[in-house]
């Protein structure tokens, strides 16, 4: 199921029939870019980021030289509110503090807890925290991931891989807030959804100046890493293949950055719920 646009905004400017035009634009613009993604994607592989034992060199910035400042004002507003609590959840490093308050920053959104583990981890609501996994968990409200395997990621591609898988995660929460979450949809589409979020995020980082060239592509390539191997709608496991993953995460990325002035508003979610919607 691809990507498409419902975008309906409510109380936010609907968009002219040029506006439509545009839309359309961006639908091509938002596959050329994904499948730019993927034959960059593909052409790093045998390269540093790799081979599994590198070092990423395309840091994931947070000086903000070379922003737009069209997300500032919202940025700065929310940097002054009250953030998380941190029961049974190992330290983490400053970047995943970081990574965290960008994305309240965007979203205004906070689970109750964030937990870094090192497998094997403690038993969840959820199950447990296992290996290479990351995961929300809704009757803990709780976003968790293993250490290890998001540096592996970092090491492999940039750091903006771990950085999207977060943003993935706080995805899952935005659902829950939202209502997105619930029996009447299959988990595939939450987790494409979840992708498209991703992208939100990806775009609005870039106009806060703190993409390096590389953090695309290394987004793309663990998106595309990560799919399902076959395509299936209704396996309660399925995240969806590596064509369908970057084309979402591709769409949230193409359709944020028009709407990056809705976005940043503070109408973020609703903004959201229109672009992602599948």
């Amino acid at each position: 199921m691809g990507p498409r646009s419902t975008l309906s905004f409510g109380g936010l400017r609907p968009p002219s029939p040029r506006d439509k035009t545009r839309l359309a634009t961006l639908r091509s613009a938002s596959l050329a870019s994904t499948l730019l993604g993927l034959a960059l994607a593909t052409s790093a592989c045998g390269s540093d980021h790799d081979d599994g034992t590198g070092t990423g060199t395309d840091d994931f910035k947070t000086d903000g030289r070379g922003g737009t400042g069209l997300c500032d004002p919202l940025f700065a507003a929310r940097a002054q509110q009250p953030m998380f609590s941190f029961s049974f959840c190992e330290p983490f490093g400053p970047e995943k503090m970081y990574v965290a308050r960008e994305l309240f920053g965007l979203w205004g959104t906070q689970p109750a807890h964030l937990c870094s583990y090192s497998p094997p981890g403690r038993q969840s609501l959820c199950g447990p925290q296992g290996p290479n996994n990351a995961f929300y968990c809704a009757p803990e409200d709780t976003i968790s991931w293993d250490s290890v395997f998001l540096s592996t990621q970092d090491k492999q591609r940039t750091n903006f891989a771990s950085v999207v898988v977060l943003a993935h995660e706080w995805g899952h929460l935005n659902q829950q807030r939202t209502g997105l979450l619930n029996p009447y949809r299959v988990p595939k589409q939450n987790e494409l959804n979840a992708d498209c979020q991703a992208g939100v995020f990806a775009a609005i980082e870039e106009h806060r100046g703190h993409l390096e060239p590389g953090d695309l592509v290394g987004a793309f390539k663990i998106f595309c890493d990560l799919g399902d191997p076959q395509w299936s709608w209704f396996d309660p496991k399925g995240h969806g293949t590596c064509q369908e993953r970057t084309a979402w995460f591709g769409h949230g990325y193409q359709l944020a950055h028009y709407y990056v002035q809705n976005i940043c508003g503070g109408y973020a979610l609703q903004a959201m719920l229109s672009i992602c919607a599948n």
